[in-house]
């Protein structure tokens, strides 16, 4: 009786425990934070069949205190006057959603927010808020990021962005009414200026109303009958027999009654006129509509004038149009409008989580220098200005890095060049900023690279002691500086160097690793690598300038099999700027040969000490020969001063076949081509002319 007592107590404990558990769905915190921001609230969006991803949600975001329910949630005077701090992320809570201000006021804003997440299912998105950092109050609002397509005409200019004009016309927009107006007697199209990504449902709706319709008005001539005007969603051009996917369009009608003449008429619908209304009264008209396109594939065209229009229609718009055709006195006016995506019924806020702080959601960072004796290397973290070493603790989430020194002049001799970025011992970005994200909890090590090599400057002839300056430094040879990579500049002081009490020296020019550079006192030199650079001084009044280098690499294709095919490369090295390659001529067995790359053809130096170009050839032997062949080839090009050069290089192979058991076939111009090359060996001549004196001498022994 007791044990039946204690079950039922505990089932009791265990059924009031129950009733306190809260069932709702909870976000899941996302462990990356918004650099710079202080708060954030998550929003679990209802997941909605078909909603997918980009779709546009409108929240009402309140600067002051109360309960966050639906679109509207409250950020208890944390965020800017201008909401210009104001961020929305995915559930990553670093992934920037796209959004808009619709409105603002001192107590709240209307911002539409394209969520790059599937809300098809439930998901969590967060609000940041109360941003740290020197971007506060740079908003990030942007109308063509967030919609489709929209435009509320609110500049009397049109919007070259957004907009063509295919014809002539007159076009008038009214940004205080926020209405177009085209007009004119030339026909013409005011059409999207890039092609517009339609999703598979959505709705074309008054900019400035959720599902509200379009402002539309329309004037006409009676003694015209050439007068049209239309507002669409199209994939081609505006013609009578099909004035859009989804339209609405006003046109002539004539009516005999008093005053006799041409009248509005309004048609909408799918393709064509499906549905239509004539003004009997007067020559003007004021209409209203609205298109929208369901899943399903199902057109609604609502016009104010009648019912709607509903048809199946499986074409898919690539722009908007406003097109005009007509007389003076006509005009057509439609007025702002946006296309988002849209399902019925819209997705909803299930819940908003409890406010989170950055307390709590850091990591720690620290920044130093390599070689570790740069001083005071500077640097941006987030926009704020740094010096090395720097050890903080940071917001967890997505972060920048800047380096402010590409260049460390540390002595007239030390002067060192940004290389790279390392995030714990290794390379992790050549450009000098870079972004990187850090989770809770984590620690990272960054180091700014630094670069020199070793550079030494002399004199030629040697033992010359000659003043230069180098990045504006005076310094005199000889002398080892250490310069980082990329240009500097080099400059000749001495340019008059008395050798001895007979001979004058004049400056020369330049020599970087032993390769004639410039004749100019100054040079912007590209340092790469460990170099010599030498100042050259000449006992003749206008020297020359050394041979040019230009030569072809000897080619070695190995064994290759009788009547085989070999492709190969002849790589031309030079220390011109530019030349042309304009004929490749082998010297024998030119029929085995031919030219794959199409000549002539250039090649350039670039900022390279020697420039290489690069020729493709093909060599086909045949299948009667045998033996080891040094092909001679020459060569010919040209140099930027139209100098022709020439160079004459080898292809080496050996062509050798295995042997076979059961057949061996020996072709007369196979065997005589072996015995030449037999008797071009000077070891095996010298044997063979030793065989023939021993048989000689042994016959007259016999004799």
């Amino acid at each position: 009786m007791i044990k039946h007592k204690q079950l039922l107590l505990l089932t009791i404990i265990f059924l009031s425990a129950l009733a306190y558990i809260d069932f709702h769905v909870q976000p899941v915190k996302a462990a990356r934070w918004l650099a710079g921001y202080q708060y954030r609230k998550p929003i679990i969006v209802n997941g909605t069949s078909g909603a997918g991803m980009d779709y546009q949600l409108k929240f009402f975001v309140w600067r002051g205190t109360g309960s966050d329910e639906g679109f509207n949630v409250h950020l208890g005077g944390k965020c800017l006057p201008t909401y210009g701090d104001v961020r929305f992320t995915i559930s990553d809570g670093v992934t920037k959603c796209p959004y808009y201000i619709y409105s603002a006021t001192s107590d709240y804003a209307a911002i539409w927010v394209k969520v790059l997440s599937d809300i098809s299912v439930d998901q969590t998105l967060y609000i940041y808020y109360g941003n740290l950092t020197t971007e506060t109050g740079s908003p990030e609002s942007n109308l063509d990021e967030t919609f489709v397509f929209a435009e509320p005409w609110d500049n009397s200019n049109l919007n070259t962005d957004r907009w063509i004009n295919d014809g002539g016309g007159t076009i008038s927009i009214d940004p205080v009414l926020h209405r177009v107006t085209v007009s004119g007697t030339t026909g013409f199209t005011l059409r999207s200026k890039n092609y517009i990504s339609f999703p598979a449902a959505y709705i074309v709706e008054d900019f400035y109303a959720d599902k509200g319709n379009i402002y539309g008005y329309s004037t006409h001539n009676y003694a015209s009958a050439t007068c049209y005007g239309t507002f669409a969603v199209h994939f081609g051009s505006w013609s009578s027999g099909y004035y859009g996917i989804m339209h609405v369009t006003r046109c002539p009608e004539y009516q005999g009654t008093s005053p006799a003449g041409y009248r509005v008429k309004i048609l909408w619908g799918v393709g064509d006129g499906d549905k239509s209304w004539t003004q009997s009264g007067t020559s003007t008209v004021t209409f209203n509509f609205r298109f929208e396109k369901v899943l399903s594939g199902t057109c609604n065209v609502y016009c104010s004038l009648g019912s709607t229009h509903t048809e199946a229609n499986d074409y898919v718009p690539n722009r908007v149009i406003i097109y005009w055709a007509g007389s003076s006195n006509g005009l057509f006016v439609t007025g702002a409008f946006k296309i988002r995506k849209y399902v019925s019924p819209e997705p909803a806020i299930k819940e908003y989580g409890v406010e989170e702080t950055l307390g709590g959601m850091e990591a720690s960072i620290t920044v130093k220098a390599e070689p570790n004796w740069i001083p005071n290397g500077m640097f941006k973290l987030d926009n704020e200005t740094r010096v090395i070493p720097y050890s903080a603790t940071i917001a967890a989430g997505q972060h920048s890095l800047t380096a402010l020194d590409e260049q460390v002049t540390l002595n007239v001799t030390h002067i060192y060049n940004f290389k790279c970025w390392k995030k714990n011992g290794a390379v992790y970005s050549y450009e000098p900023s870079c972004q990187f994200t850090i989770d809770i909890s984590e620690t990272f090590e960054f180091t700014i690279v630094y670069e020199a090599y070793k550079v030494e400057v002399s004199t030629t002839p040697e033992g010359l002691t000659a003043d230069f300056e180098a990045d504006g430094w005076n310094l005199q040879t000889p002398t080892t500086i250490y310069r980082g990579p990329g240009y500097h500049t080099f400059k000749a002081l001495t340019t008059i160097v008395y050798y001895n009490s007979t001979h004058l020296l004049k400056f020369m020019g330049w020599f970087v690793n032993d390769l004639f550079i410039s004749p100019n006192e100054n040079i912007n030199l590209y340092i790469a690598k460990n170099s010599t650079v030498k100042i050259a001084y000449s006992f003749t009044e206008t020297p020359q300038a050394p041979p040019m280098t230009f030569r072809a690499q000897l080619v070695s294709l190995g064994d290759l099999a009788p009547g085989s095919t070999k492709e190969f490369a002849i790589t031309i090295l030079f220390d011109q700027q530019a030349i042309t390659v304009e004929k490749i001529e082998f010297q024998t067995k030119k029929e085995w040969f031919e030219i794959l790359t199409p000549l002539p053809t250039q090649a350039s130096r670039g900022l390279e000490t020697l420039g290489t170009a690069t020729v493709s050839a093909k060599l086909t032997t045949p299948h009667n020969v045998q033996g080891y062949y040094n092909i001679p080839f020459t060569v010919t090009a040209k140099t930027s001063q139209q100098q022709t050069i020439t160079t004459t290089s080898y292809v080496t192979f050996n062509i050798s076949a295995q042997p076979s058991i059961t057949e061996t076939t020996i072709t007369a111009g196979g065997f005589f081509e072996s015995i030449q090359r037999l008797l071009g060996n000077p070891i095996i001549l010298l044997l063979l002319i030793a065989l023939i004196i021993w048989l000689s001498s042994y016959s007259l022994k016999k004799k």
